[in-house]
């Protein structure tokens, strides 16, 4: 057969085969098996194939190989079978193998078993590998390695493990190496071992750990130790490691170390131990390190130890620290470093350590510094101390410092020292520091200095030193500074010295103060300058004096100045000075003051200059004084002028003059003012003028005057002008009068006036007119104002007047008359107006128009008004109107009339119309109309309106109509009331109606009624109701119909009314209505009455119902019913 047909064969077929059969098959025949006939195959068939038939069958046909047929392989059989069959078997068949079948098991098949198969080997398969079976298997097979099978390992089989095979063992198979195995260990597999391998090894079995083993650890396998399993590690293991092994430790392994543990580690060992590892030292282990190990710590070690474990260092410790160590120190490390630990430091020590690290020593540390310690430290370290630390420094431990030492220090930190120990520093030393130390010194250290320390510091010193720090040396110090150290002072802070110390300078000390100290001092210095003091400033120093320093002189001082010195004050300064300067000048001291110094006062100074003084001034002088300086000359001062100076002003400073300085002008002094002069006066200068300078004006003077200055003249200068004065006087001039100044010139003096003159008085100025005044003038002069200036005549100038001149003013007179004045005439002026002057008003006027002035006007005169004129007037105004007055109303004026005016009618007015009158009304007059002016209207007045004019009427004012009125109203006016006015009428009103009058109103009338309305019908009236209207009627106003209308309506009245009317009828109104007034309901009528309705019929009235008026009886009536009326619904039934 071939391969082929050999796999197309059945399994039954190749179970039944005979070991005759099998033996027939060849080797090619015995490989095209597959795993399922392999397995159908009988136990004692199998047993009768030869090796090679064996050695034929595929891998992947050996997983078919079921247990009875492995049962049945000799050991021999078993050592045939090629390594790919091996490494194909499953899991069950390696386990059912027995144990002469595993020992069968060549090197070279076990090398092929995977770690799955290995796992699956029972224990005594294991046990009987060979030594070469035992390092065949492969490092990823040596995994599948159970605890139970590593533990029957014997020492020799573990012997044999290959150092790759031992790094591929897992941590749980490590764990399950026995004390004795892991002793039987090489150095070799020991290296082999990973950190986390280590790691897992039992206790038990790591107690059994050689030392040489315990040094055959690879460095990186250190890691894996547990801080609990080096803790527990023998005196004997910890002296094994190598300093490689040891540099491999981490912190938590270096803490767990016990201290036997670190006094057996040689000084190389200790220096083995890695930086990041040094910080897990306890404090307790730090002290416990010999003298000789911790000698041996590095420098990066040193910088890598912790603050706590400085704070454990031994004095003995720090003795042997070396000068790298040292250098190695920081901040927080020396912080840390107890005061026994640093008083043990040598001298030479004390100079090695990092300037940096000198920064963390705190007071107490030191304070135990000896002085042979202070005289080590360096310039690099004493530059680095800080503020804090030098503050620190006992008065013995800074003079121990050399002067180039204290020079080192940084100025930041001289601000600490305290004033007792800047007090104690030698003179050397105070020479020796720095400007820039000078400078950080506090006022209270400088304070401190002695007078033989200030004298010993340098120009540069005294150059740096701040205000505040000059400011506090003592009055003695001051006084022993010499003139170069004076000289040196920087001018900013010459302006810190006090009054007091400025009063001790010497003369000598003063004179030695350069210009630009000069210029430093202010007031409060200057103020206790002596005169002998300022007699040293040179004409430049003065000039170079601060305005402050100037204005700090005392007025003694200042007077003491001499001719030169006084010529070498600034402008700025000039400006600066303080009245009790200005006032202390003399006579002799302003000869020395330039033009241009003059023209630095301002008005304060100059207010102070003495009388005198400013008599002293030359004529350019006073020409030289600032505009701003002129307004604070006062009176003594302009009265004490002589005419040169005043005639030396100029025009710009007299624009500057104020009132009461031209009132102290005498009148000669003013009359060197030429006209210039007086044209640049102010306004309020001129009517600060004495009326006797006034009286004296030139008629150039006149001509000069400004109209703001004419504005400007007071009444009783006004006064003073004289005819030929007044003569003189421009239109612009006196266009420029104001009504006071006008009402100030006399009768006489205004009716000498010319009538160009008059002409020109201002509309404004015309109320200023006094009667007398206008009394003075004659009839042309009078006529020469113009319609705009008597415009500007009041009330009360106009009724001075008088009718009878009133009466000659022309239309356009009247016309200009302002309307405030036409409101003030009296009611003669106003009754002397004939028709021309009244048709001269205009409507503005005749708004004005008081109650009374209205109220005055003749008939005629009203005639005379025209329309629009009578448009003008108010509400007011036409009540105000005589009952004869408004009688001539012409119906154009009527009709003029503005509707808000109509409403101002009174009754008797409205009363009094004519009928032709009320005629012209319009229909939005009539809208204007009140109730009690419609009340008024007479009833031929109230015949002429028209539909339209009745609905014109108001809703509110339809109320006022008399019940007279109503009941005289014909049809077309009842037509022409709109549904809002009925709903306005009084019950009164509505009851006055007749009967035909009602039935000629219609449905919409009807419907607008209320049920107050409804009920003033009266019972004449309701048999007249249409059916239309009885429908009309509103629902909620059929509640107002009285029971007794109700009886009077017909069957034809009452079928008329709708379900919703029906529904708002209630018991009362039910029970008004005849039974053949109910027989005409229809059943929406029934099914729409109310509880309170139904409750209104009587028996009777139910027993009329025909049936199908019974069936429209809903529901929700039922329930509102009483059972009497349920019962007598039943009884109806019965007799339907």
């Amino acid at each position: 057969m071939t391969t082929q047909q050999i796999r197309s064969l059945s399994t039954a077929t190749v179970g039944s085969w005979t070991p005759e059969d099998l033996a027939e098959l060849t080797e090619q025949q015995i490989s095209a098996l597959t795993a399922s006939q392999v397995a159908a195959i009988e136990t004692d068939g199998f047993a009768s194939l030869t090796t090679s038939q064996l050695a034929a069958i595929t891998p992947r046909s050996m997983i078919g190989l079921t247990l009875d047929q492995l049962s049945v392989l000799t050991p021999d059989e078993v050592s045939g079978l090629g390594t790919n069959q091996v490494a194909a078997m499953g899991a069950d068949q390696l386990t059912a193998l027995t144990s002469d079948q595993a020992e069968a098991l060549t090197s070279e098949q076990v090398a092929r078993l995977s770690s799955s198969q290995i796992a699956a080997l029972d224990v005594e398969d294991i046990a009987t590998f060979s030594t070469a079976d035992i390092a065949a298997i492969s490092p990823r097979a040596i995994k599948g390695l159970t605890a139970d099978q590593i533990g029957v390992l014997s020492l020799d089989q573990f012997g044999a493990l290959e150092t790759r095979q031992i790094a591929a063992l897992r941590t749980t198979q490590i764990s399950a190496i026995t004390p004795e195995q892991l002793a039987s260990m090489s150095t070799e597999q020991i290296g082999a071992l990973s950190p986390s391998q280590i790691g897992a090894l039992s206790d038990e079995a790591f107690a059994a750990l050689s030392p040489d083993q315990v040094a055959s650890f690879g460095p990186r396998a250190i890691p894996g130790l547990s801080p609990e399993r080096i803790a527990g590690f023998s005196t004997e293991q910890i002296q094994a490691l190598t300093p490689s092994q040891i540099g491999y430790l981490n912190s938590r392994q270096v803490t767990a170390l016990g201290t036997e543990h670190l006094a057996s580690l040689s000084p190389e060992g200790v220096a083995a131990i890695s930086t990041r590892a040094i910080s897990g030292l306890t404090a307790e282990q730090v002290s416990s390190l010999s003298t000789e190990q911790f000698a041996a710590l590095t420098p990066s070690q040193i910088g890598s130890m912790r603050p706590f474990q400085f704070e454990a260092m031994t004095p003995s410790q720090a003795a042997s620290m070396d000068s790298a160590q040292l250098g190695k120190l920081s901040a927080t490390n020396m912080r840390s470093l107890t005061t026994d630990a640093v008083a043990a430091l040598s001298a030479d020590q004390i100079a090695a350590i990092n300037p940096g690290a000198f920064r963390g020593l705190g007071e107490e540390q030191i304070a135990v510094l000896a002085t042979d310690r202070i005289e080590a430290l360096t310039t690099s370290q004493l530059g680095r101390i800080s503020p804090l630390q030098l503050a620190f420094f006992s008065t013995d431990q800074l003079a121990a410092l050399s002067p180039a030492k204290i020079s080192s220090l940084d100025p930041r930190a001289m601000v600490r020292l305290s004033p007792e120990a800047v007090a104690g520093l030698s003179l050397d030393q105070i020479s020796a520091l720095k400007p820039s130390q000078i400078a950080q010194l506090r006022p209270d250290q400088v304070a401190a200095l002695s007078v033989e320390q200030t004298e010993s510091l340098t120009t540069s010193q005294m150059a740096v030193l701040g205000g505040s720090q000059l400011a506090a040396l003592g009055l003695e110090n001051i006084a022993a500074l010499s003139e170069d150290q004076i000289s040196s002072i920087n001018p900013r802070s010459i302006s810190a010295l006090s009054g007091n110390q400025i009063a001790a300078l010497s003369k000598i000390q003063i004179e030695a103060l350069s210009i630009n100290q000069v210029g430093a001092l202010k007031m409060g210095q200057t103020d206790v300058l002596t005169a002998e003091a300022l007699e040293t400033f040179s004409p430049a120093k003065i000039a170079a004096m601060s305005v402050s320093g100037v204005r700090g002189l005392s007025a003694e001082v200042f007077a003491s100045f001499s001719p030169e010195q006084f010529s070498a004050l600034t402008t700025a300064q000039i400006a600066g000075l303080r009245d009790y300067h200005m006032a202390a000048l003399t006579p002799s001291n302003i000869e020395n003051f330039s033009t241009k110094q003059i023209a630095a006062f301002d008005a304060a100074q100059g207010a102070e200059l003495p009388t005198e003084t400013l008599a002293a001034f030359s004529a350019d002088q006073i020409a030289a004084l600032s505009a701003r300086a002129v307004p604070g000359l006062t009176e003594a001062q302009i009265a004490a002028l002589s005419t040169d100076q005043a005639e030396a002003f100029t025009a710009a400073q007299v624009a500057n003059f104020g009132a009461t300085q031209t009132g102290a002008l005498s009148t000669d002094n003013f009359a060197t003012f030429s006209t210039a002069d007086l044209a640049a006066m102010s306004g309020a200068a001129i009517g600060g003028l004495s009326t006797d300078s006034i009286a004296s004006l030139t008629i150039d003077q006149i001509a000069a005057l400004k109209t703001g200055q004419i504005s400007a003249l007071k009444p009783e200068q006004i006064a003073v002008l004289s005819m030929t004065q007044i003569d003189t006087m421009t239109q612009s001039q006196i266009g420029a009068l104001s009504a006071n100044q006008v009402a100030a010139i006399s009768p006489e003096t205004l009716a000498a006036m010319s009538v160009d003159q008059l002409g020109w008085i201002s509309v404004g100025a015309m109320s200023g007119l006094t009667p007398d005044q206008l009394a003075s003038l004659d009839p042309s002069q009078f006529e020469a104002f113009s319609d705009r200036q008597i415009g500007g005549l009041s009330a009360d100038q106009l009724n001075a007047l008088g009718s009878t001149v009133l009466a000659n003013f022309s239309a356009d007179r009247i016309a200009a008359i302002s309307v405030s004045a036409i409101s003030g005439l009296s009611v003669d002026a106003l009754s002397s107006f004939d028709g021309e002057r009244l048709a001269a008003l205009r409507p503005a006027h005749i708004a004005a128009l008081t109650p009374d002035q209205i109220a005055s006007l003749s008939p005629t005169q009203v005639e005379q008004l025209s329309t629009s004129q009578v448009a003008a007037l108010s509400a007011g105004q036409l009540g105000a109107m005589s009952f004869d007055a408004t009688g001539v109303l012409t119906t154009d004026q009527i009709a003029a009339l503005k509707p808000s005016t109509v409403a101002g009618f009174t009754e008797a007015q409205i009363g009094n119309l004519s009928t032709t009158q009320f005629d012209a009304l319009s229909s939005s007059q009539l809208g204007a109309l009140t109730a009690t002016q419609v009340g008024a209207i007479t009833a031929a007045n109230l015949a002429t309106l028209s539909p339209a004019d009745i609905g014109a009427i108001s809703d509110s004012a339809i109320s006022g109509l008399s019940t007279a009125n109503i009941a005289g109203l014909d049809h077309e006016q009842i037509g022409g009331v709109k549904p809002t006015q009925i709903s306005k009428l009084t019950y009164y009103q509505i009851k006055a109606f007749a009967s035909d009058q009602i039935s000629v109103l219609s449905t919409a009338q009807f419907g607008a009624l209320n049920g107050l309305q409804v009920s003033a019908l009266g019972p004449n009236v309701v048999p007249a109701l249409t059916t239309e209207q009885i429908a009309a009627i509103d629902p909620k106003s059929i509640a107002g119909l009285t029971p007794g209308q109700i009886e009077a309506f017909t069957p034809i009245q009452a079928e008329a009314l709708t379900s919703s009317q029906v529904a708002n009828l209630s018991a009362a109104q039910i029970a008004a209505f005849d039974i053949e007034d109910l027989a005409l309901f229809s059943t929406a009528d029934i099914a729409s009455l109310s509880g309170s309705g139904i409750s209104g019929l009587s028996d009777s009235d139910i027993m009329s119902l025909d049936r199908e008026q019974l069936d429209a009886f809903t529901a929700e009536q039922y329930q509102a019913m009483n059972s009497e009326t349920i019962w007598a619904i039943a009884a109806a039934y019965e007799a339907a």
